[in-house]
């Protein structure tokens, strides 16, 4: 069988380029892998000790004598129903339901716009503290979380965090945050989403990771 040329050449030059490489591994000690780059870092975090701040304003009022109308975590306008005597609860309802043109009931209105909740720890207006001093809730059956922002504050001695540093928070879900202050100890960062997803927290472990 007849071979072309250029098919003699092309083998001549394989044999030759196996050749190349066999002599190069024996002297070389092997064929050498092209270097690879090295696998980047995991993002490192520290999980802090800390409190848990929103704005909030007590609704004064006996939980046991109110029949209330909100559902919890509803959010709410200000100047809403948010509950309603029991004894005029009847007279209240029959004027929702237009049989009466005038609401003779006595009323619990929210004062601001917010979330609605239920649960009162006495925390409500406390200072933005690591270490935050409880007051009395007696006497208040409900709070309106009201705002966009919310804050964590933690004591962060021996670390460095710069105000206005933007960084990732995580207690259950994960928040963009920004350094609200740091120092003396005590760094408060800055949340300005998802504030319904924290209304009930107070003391809790966070995760904080770089940006």
């Amino acid at each position: 069988m007849r071979i072309d040329a250029t098919l003699r050449l092309a083998a001549a030059a394989s044999v030759l380029a196996l050749t190349a490489y066999a002599a190069a591994a024996i002297l070389g000690g092997g064929a050498k892998e092209a270097p690879q780059e090295a696998p980047a870092e995991a993002e490192s975090g520290v999980s802090l000790d800390g409190v848990v701040f929103r704005r909030e304003m007590t609704v004064a009022g006996d939980a046991s004598e109110l029949y209330l109308i909100p559902a919890e975590g509803e959010f709410v306008a200000g100047g809403t129903v948010l509950a309603v005597d029991r004894r005029s609860a009847d007279a209240y309802f029959a004027f929702l339901d237009g049989d009466t043109e005038d609401c003779d009931a006595t009323v619990v209105r929210s004062p601001v716009s917010g979330y609605f909740c239920t649960d009162v720890d006495g925390f409500e207006t406390a200072d933005i503290s690591a270490s935050p001093e409880r007051k009395s809730a007696e006497g208040s059956f409900c709070r309106v979380v009201c705002g966009a922002s919310w804050y964590f504050a933690a004591k962060t001695e021996g670390m460095s965090f710069d105000e206005g540093e933007h960084v990732t928070l995580k207690i259950y879900d994960s928040y963009p945050a920004t350094v609200q202050s740091s120092e003396n100890g005590l760094t408060v960062f800055r949340v300005r989403e998802g504030v319904y997803s924290v209304l009930s927290l107070r003391f809790v472990t966070a995760e904080i990771t770089g940006n």
